[in-house]
């Protein structure tokens, strides 16, 4: 071995980099990368699938793996397929594009069994058992109706796309295979009209420039809202707005344009917050209609991505709740509303909990709209409202949840268990704070009875569960 290979703490890392090996990967981990294994030593290579093997060549060594780029593939798997996006080994937007549909399904299941197994401490045999398939999408492309593109400075003008996997530079794409077409002819048709009005992207070396970032969200029925984030309030914003609304789309219409005014934190110029907002054009949210009910979204709110599977993932959790009409239903991380309100239409009351003011406002609204009189929304942190809430006496027949990936919090899964649930449905996009968290609600006496993957994320390493837990 050479002199150059690199020691870490009592152990010697047997690779260096830049060097280049044979490997076979044995499995593939929980970003969509194959693992194989070198003199006991963990490598993550981007895009080589089980059984595959390859000659690869080191990029980056960590204290327990190393990352590794494949040189030359030299067998290649039944379940590969030759990916749709040309930009696809570049683009951070998409990772298993080069996977069967199917094998990407079986690959997710996996990822939640693993993840009962180590995170959970389940018993193997029964988180194999409890996991379900996954409910795939029946059409598993141009599904997101919601893309946040970053802008950067390209000559005068500038370009707009997905961030390239390990930088902070976009990928300019005409197409992209994971969102409507609509969007393609959205994004190049802004991309041209800020042109036009000479309007440059902001460059985080120099401190240059106003627009920062473009967001598109587009409803079943092909209404769009854009945002446009910039560092200053562009000159001709209303100009440029009206005419984007008045350029014509072969799969939907502009009806709404935002503009965000940001403003850097002290960390740095990667780090922002709004400092105002308001409509350049049209109205300051859309309507998005799920199992039924309508949803006003504006453009700080959020919902799923996935309009078709979001019916799926909400259809499963109410089969979990198993409501009949007269139960007490807390539904936490509420959002706008759109499973408590679901769950309103089966139930006798709902609470819903909720960190966000203009979600909240939202929710309230999307309330009256839908003629539900029986939900009630909290605004505060799960962790602050609901331990008051129980302590004020509240009790719950089911408990809803869908936290962010960081899971709940201590205080919220002690709160839930305070409220006396019978039931407790948990919608997760994490598997891995899934099995930690679910862990701690079985330590406290509940039982876990099934665990459903839904995939509202084909082409990606993402992936929701429901998973039901009874007293």
């Amino acid at each position: 071995m050479s002199s150059q290979s690199q020691r870490t703490g009592p152990s010697i890392v047997p690779l260096e980099i830049g060097q280049q090996i044979e490997m076979t990967a044995v499995r593939t981990g929980f970003q969509g990368e194959g693992v194989a294994r070198f003199e006991g030593f963990a490598v993550f290579v981007d895009g080589l699938m089980p059984g595959e093997k390859a000659l690869v060549k080191v990029k980056e060594i960590k204290h327990r793996f190393a990352r590794a780029e494949i040189i030359q593939l030299l067998t290649k798997s039944h379940e590969r397929v030759e990916p749709r996006c040309p930009a696809f080994d570049v683009c951070g937007g998409c990772q298993v594009q080069h996977m069967t549909y199917e094998a990407q399904t079986i690959w997710k299941r996996q990822l939640v069994v693993d993840a009962l197994e180590r995170i959970g401490h389940f018993d193997a045999e029964f988180a194999s058992n409890i996991v379900e398939p996954v409910k795939p999408m029946e059409t598993p492309w141009r599904y997101r109706n919601k893309v946040s593109l970053m802008a950067a400075p390209k000559g005068k003008g500038f370009i707009a796309g997905f961030v390239e996997e390990g930088t902070h530079e976009p990928v300019a794409l005409s197409e992209c295979f994971i969102r409507p077409e609509m969007q393609d002819e959205m994004v190049k048709a802004l991309v041209a009209i800020l042109r036009r009005f000479h309007v440059e992207a902001f460059d985080e070396k120099t401190g240059n420039g106003q627009v920062r970032q473009i967001r598109i969200r587009s409803t079943k029925h092909g209404d769009t809202m854009v945002v446009i984030a910039s560092v200053k309030p562009l000159k001709d914003g209303p100009a440029i707005a009206k005419a984007l609304a008045e350029t014509l789309f072969t799969s939907g219409r502009v009806v709404s344009v935002v503009e965000e005014v940001i403003r850097f934190l002290k960390k740095g110029r990667r780090s922002s917050e709004i400092a105002h907002e308001h409509v350049l054009f049209g109205t300051s949210e859309l309507v998005e209609t799920i199992l039924g009910l309508d949803f006003y979204v504006s453009a700080q709110s959020f919902l799923q991505v996935n309009p078709l599977q979001t019916a799926v993932l909400y259809q499963t959790a109410l089969e979990m709740a198993d409501l009949i009409g007269q139960e007490t239903v807390v539904d936490l991380y509420a959002g706008i509303g759109t499973l408590s309100l679901v769950a309103a239409k089966h139930s006798g009351k709902v609470i819903g909990v909720e960190n966000v003011p203009d979600a909240v406002k939202d929710a309230k609204r999307n309330s009256k709209r839908n003629g539900v009189q029986n939900a009630e929304f909290y605004l505060g942190p799960a962790e602050k409202v609901l331990p008051n809430l129980v302590q004020e006496g509240l009790t719950a027949d089911v408990v809803m949840l869908d936290p962010p990936r960081a899971g709940c919090k201590p205080e919220v899964i002690d709160a839930m268990i305070g409220t006396g649930a019978n039931r407790i449905v948990y919608v997760s996009c994490n598997p891995s704070t899934l099995a930690r968290d679910l862990a701690l609600l079985v330590s406290h006496g509940y039982t876990l009875q099934r665990v459903v993957p839904v995939d509202l994320f084909p082409q990606t390493y993402h992936l929701e569960c429901v998973a039901l837990l009874r007293k």
